[in-house]
Order: C-alpha cells, then sequence, then structure tokens
C-alpha cells in the first residue's frame, strides 16, 4: 500500500524522533549515567559499604562457597605475601582483608564493595607464582581503589530504573537495587573499569618488583583455560590481547 505524502511526512518525522531519542539516551548512557554515578558513589557513607559487604559475602557463603580446600600453611604463605604487598603500598589489611574460598573448581577472585577480596582455591592453584597471584589480588584491589563496584552497581540501577519508569513497570525498581548491591560474582565492569585496574596493578607491581610482567604472565595462563564456564575472571573481562598491549604501553610510558 503507498503511503500518501502527509503519511511519509509523518513517517519521517517519527524515524527523526527515534533517531534522536536513540542519540539522547546514548549520550545519557556514556556520558550522564557515568557522571551521575561517580556523584552519587561518593556521597553514600562507608557504613553502607561495610554492610553491602558483609551481606554479599554471607550470601555466597550460603548459596554459593564451601570452606578453602588449601592446606593451612598455603593460605597463610599466601596471605603473608599479601599482607606485605599492602604494606608495601600503605594500605591496611583491615581494610583490604583476604578470603579464601572453594567454588566447584572455578577460578575467579573479586572484591567487595566493603574492600573484602575473595580469591577461590583454583585461581590459587593454577597460577605459578607468587608475583602472578599478587598481580590479580592487585587488579582487585585497583576495583577497589577507584570504587568501581559501587559505580558500576548505581549506573545500572540508575538504567534498569529509567527504564522502568518509562514504560510504566515501577515494581521492578526495588528488586533491581536489591539485586544491584550483591554484584559480584557474575559482574561485567565496563572496559574503562578494566583498563583502570589493570593499570592500577601494573604500576604497583612496577614500583614494587620493577617489572608488571607478572601481570601479563598469569593473564598468559588464565587465558589458555578453554572453558571459559569455569574461568570468570577472564570471562567478564577484555580479550587478552587488548589488556596485554594496554600493560606493554603501561611499560614503555
Amino acid at each position: 500500500m503507498k503511503l500518501s505524502e502527509k503519511q511519509q511526512q509523518w513517517l519521517f518525522i517519527a524515524i527523526a524522533v527515534l533517531l534522536g531519542l536513540s542519540v539522547v539516551g546514548y549520550r545519557a548512557y556514556t556520558a550522564l549515567l557515568p557522571a551521575a554515578s561517580t556523584y552519587i558513589a561518593e556521597k553514600i557513607p562507608e557504613s553502607v559499604y561495610q554492610t553491602i559487604g558483609e551481606s554479599s559475602l554471607e550470601s555466597f557463603d550460603e548459596s554459593e562457597f564451601l570452606p578453602s580446600k588449601l592446606a593451612a600453611e598455603q593460605q597463610e604463605s599466601v596471605r603473608t605475601s599479601y599482607q606485605e604487598l599492602l604494606k608495601n603500598l600503605s594500605l591496611s589489611i583491615e581494610d583490604y582483608p583476604l578470603h579464601f574460598r572453594y567454588w566447584d573448581d572455578q577460578m575467579n577472585a573479586f572484591a567487595l564493595m566493603d574492600g573484602s577480596i575473595i580469591v577461590t582455591d583454583s585461581l590459587v592453584a593454577k597460577l605459578e607464582t607468587e608475583q602472578q597471584l599478587m598481580a590479580v589480588l592487585l587488579h582487585e584491589v585497583g576495583h577497589v581503589q577507584h570504587n568501581h563496584l559501587m559505580e558500576n552497581t548505581i549506573r545500572v540501577s540508575l538504567f534498569y530504573i529509567t527504564m522502568s519508569l518509562m514504560f510504566g513497570d515501577v515494581g521492578v525498581v526495588s528488586d533491581l537495587l536489591i539485586e544491584g548491591s550483591t554484584l559480584g560474582l557474575n559482574l561485567s565492569y565496563s572496559r574503562d573499569f578494566e583498563k583502570e585496574a589493570d593499570a592500577y596493578a601494573a604500576q604497583k607491581l612496577e614500583e614494587l618488583y620493577g617489572s608488571n610482567e607478572a601481570m601479563i604472565e598469569a593473564l598468559d595462563i588464565l587465558y589458555e583455560q578453554k572453558d571459559l564456564e569455569t574461568f570468570h575472571w577472564a570471562s567478564t573481562h577484555p580479550t587478552f590481547a587488548e589488556r596485554k598491549t594496554s600493560i606493554e604501553n603501561l611499560a614503555n610510558d
């Protein structure tokens, strides 16, 4: 059926409006949401971070994790190296407590909002040197230092809350906020966040050991895993080639 001239005009107007909204939405998502999330995250009291972090770990222990099966001596060795690492960076172990957990042979390390760093038995077992493990832990400390978890949670929540309000589904808002507060296990940060955490780890390795090669070695070992279902730390991050190039560029600067 051929459209009349008036119908064609309205069609063009509708397309133009949709394109305009798309541009506005893209700009809001890439510029306004990040800025808003950073501002809001900075205003949230420390007690809220602590409560969410503790509640998240309790929830994971009840639903996902088992106590670590690593030998006590190995745990103590890693913990001692980690404490020494934090000391050399003028950071407090109380602010970045380390927790070992067994998680169905899955290799993972991630941070919680209270600064806790979780590392699984399989990840510890897979890495070959102390520096490689410290590189991964430094990456997670970087996420805490830059407040990525709270910012990312707020960013995602604001986006979905906006969508829910626009389309009238206000009932999901509370669910989104609750779900967002327990992100951690399968969280996929933005590429900017990942680059920032990689840069933090690489720079600190350079300061402490004179080289950030351990970061590249750790990535090389972990990205060799073919079954990414058991390797969340790689599957939710940018590609190895991208990360390796960024780290090497830091070393050359």
